[in-house]
């Protein structure tokens, strides 16, 4: 689904209308951070994007950097006339945009885009980057339709379109410790950290488990953080895509066990589960598996979490 914006303002508009977020698409992770700084602009509203607004409406687009999570945001801005596109500084929610005479399109997916804006035609210097380097930044293989950077904002306007990166690398920034073991300690703590932001959730979480080092890890801390009472989530589920006779079942099958839970197990060349339970019972969706790891209670109701029916942990990462 694809959704656009005029560039055409009013002096009425400029006056009188506020910034507003047309688009979100993401978490953000560290809102006790952010809320003393923004809450007389919040508000009663204090979802993630009226806290992207405000931190928009505080810092500007440089301002950006302070929220950190997965997230693409599109915001109106009538003083500046302006329309900005943003993404966090590793674009894990693409955002692409085309800009018409007067309006500018965007959506999180590609193809909705080149279908609602009617374009065909091959971007060449895209191709070019693509064969000689493996790919093009800020360029699709459509022409005219474009992404927006990692960590960049992109500010459209009736005069032209101005990228303007908010996050760089922070190359410079170092930490010593006198003892060796405080570096494995500072990392357990990051890892416990970076994965117990994303089991704060009123919905369940579905883990990818495939039985490598960066899954199982992850999987094995959110079941501690749970276990501990850490995580907010009210059911943790992972599912495993399984060839036959696999080398990482045996992988699969210890983390399982550590759990005290089966895993449905899926065959990459079927739809349904295999070898388990699950599979037994014929559930062939995600909310038969996350059905299967509630012990049978019915799912929540959709309408009463609006930001998402389930978050998915896939390799290291949660993503809604």
């Amino acid at each position: 689904m694809s959704s656009q914006s005029s560039l055409n303002w009013t002096d009425r508009e400029n006056a009188l209308e506020r910034p507003a977020v047309l688009h979100w698409d993401g978490r953000i992770d560290n809102r006790g951070d952010l809320l003393p700084h923004l809450k007389e602009l919040l508000g009663s509203e204090t979802g993630d994007a009226a806290l992207a607004l405000a931190a928009y409406q505080r810092w500007e687009t440089s301002g950006l950097v302070h929220l950190v999570g997965d997230w693409s945001a599109v915001i109106r801005d009538p003083a500046r006339r302006a329309i900005v596109l943003a993404s966090d500084f590793a674009g894990v929610r693409p955002l692409y945009y085309h800009v018409q005479p007067g309006r500018v399109l965007w959506s999180g997916q590609l193809q909705s885009l080149v279908e609602a804006a009617g374009i065909g035609e091959l971007d060449e210097q895209w191709a070019a980057g693509f064969l000689t380097h493996g790919g093009c930044p800020n360029r699709t293989p459509y022409r005219g339709i474009y992404s927006v950077p990692p960590g960049h904002a992109v500010c459209v306007t009736v005069g032209g379109t101005s990228v303007r990166r908010f996050w760089e690398l922070p190359v410079r920034d170092e930490i010593r410790y006198r003892g060796e073991w405080r570096y494995e300690e500072q990392l357990r703590a990051l890892f416990e950290e970076a994965v117990a932001v994303r089991l704060q959730s009123p919905s369940p979480v579905l883990a990818e488990l495939s039985g490598g080092l960066d899954s199982s890890s992850v999987v094995c801390m959110a079941n501690q953080l749970m276990r501990s009472g850490a995580a907010g989530v009210p059911c943790l589920a992972s599912l495993s895509f399984l060839w036959p006779n696999s080398l990482d079942e045996p992988f699969i099958r210890e983390v399982e066990s550590l759990r005290h839970r089966r895993s449905p197990h899926f065959d990459p060349r079927k739809s349904a589960p295999c070898g388990n339970a699950a599979g037994r019972r014929g559930a062939g969706s995600l909310s038969a598996v996350v059905h299967h790891h509630r012990g049978h209670r019915p799912a929540p109701r959709r309408e009463h979490h609006p930001d998402g029916a389930a978050r998915r942990l896939d390799d290291g990462q949660l993503v809604r």
